[in-house]
């Protein structure tokens, strides 16, 4: 979780978005899922409204990359 309520569940490299994974951005209570590259989607395959709770997993795993990631927060 980042300082702004957004969301990132999904694949990293070196601390960058990199993969498969899931954006939720707080403000707008949207999401999408896509191909992530050095942070940015380069590929959307699905969108949609409101918390995408079937999407976000909820494993230590996923814990432990957002921890290493400086600009992360975890709650």
């Amino acid at each position: 979780m980042f300082s702004n309520g957004d969301i990132y569940d999904g694949y990293f490299r070196q601390g960058l978005f990199e993969g498969l994974g899931v954006y939720f951005k707080f403000k707008d209570s949207k999401w999408l899922y896509g191909m992530f590259k050095n942070n940015e989607c380069v590929e959307i395959i699905n969108t949609g409204d409101g918390f995408p709770f079937a999407l976000i997993r909820k494993s230590q795993e996923f814990i432990g990359l957002v921890a290493t990631n400086p600009n992360c927060i975890v709650i």
